[in-house]
């Protein structure tokens, strides 16, 4: 496996390194200005419409995450994952139950695209961003540590977006909360794959599902440019897509993997 090739750190190697970032950011966050919604974000390239659908190209390419959340809770339900225990379960009924929330709020959002509307968007993005967290912080660290982080995790990303609505309602928009929900998760998910022992296989589809994330955000920053260059897909339409895979990317390694003993094959 993959994540047995590069060198692997001591979990209390980890734990320092999961520290530091976390301070570091939580500093970043502190002392920088208020960040308010850019009313530029809504100008999206691809402003086609299609029998009716305004934005059609990123109103519909939001369809495969209403599609892989419901296979995926229908696998859930089915008891075809490889999970540890009920809340582990709940952790991952969060995250498809997000995922498949996204392409409800995310449709509307696209349908009518307003900082208003992008509330809706973003609700369901960190219920599942911080569901994920939950279920690998479980994984990495042992079963106990799937309750108390359910508990905080999700409950924060939602304070983090209401924070945000809030501020905007006041005319003093502050996205720092919202993007530290949104990024410091991933940026400790390599942490836990480094520094703890795995104790199911098939952990390489992690560093697979963060790729396309990754590649996901690049797409959403290069919107206009893949327009231009294919005249037909936006780089925010492809966003989606990516997304959309990474999410059925997670559910396929929960079906396929299996239980180690002592973090070995």
């Amino acid at each position: 496996m993959l994540a047995e090739v590069v060198w692997k750190a001591s979990p209390r190697v980890g734990k320092g390194a999961i520290a530091g970032l976390a301070v570091i950011a939580l500093l970043a966050v502190w002392f920088s200005e208020p960040l308010a919604q850019d009313p530029a974000y809504h100008g999206f390239a691809d402003r086609r419409s299609w029998r009716g659908i305004p934005h059609a190209g990123d109103v519909l390419s939001n369809l495969p995450f209403l599609l892989i959340g419901s296979w995926a809770l229908w696998r859930l339900k089915s008891g075809a994952m490889v999970l540890e225990n009920r809340m582990h379960a709940v952790a991952v009924a969060g995250f498809f139950g997000g995922v498949f929330a996204i392409g409800l709020g995310s449709a509307w959002y696209h349908w009518r695209p307003t900082t208003e509307t992008l509330l809706w968007d973003r609700l369901p993005m960190a219920v599942a961003f911080m569901s994920m967290f939950s279920a690998v912080l479980g994984e990495r660290w042992g079963p106990r540590h799937y309750g108390w982080s359910l508990a905080c995790f999700p409950w924060l990303g939602l304070v983090s977006v209401g924070y945000w609505s809030w501020t905007e309602s006041m005319g003093r928009g502050d996205l720092r909360f919202y993007a530290l929900v949104q990024y410091l998760p991933m940026a400790i998910l390599p942490i836990l794959l480094w520094a703890w022992p795995a104790r199911f296989s098939h952990g390489a589809a992690y560093l697979a599902l963060l790729l396309l994330y990754g590649a996901a955000k690049g797409c959403e920053v290069a919107d206009a440019w893949f327009f231009e260059q294919s005249g037909w897909i936006s780089g925010h339409s492809l966003k989606h897509l990516l997304a959309a895979a990474a999410a059925a990317l997670y559910g396929w390694m929960l079906e396929r993997r299996h239980r180690l003993v002592l973090g070995k094959a």
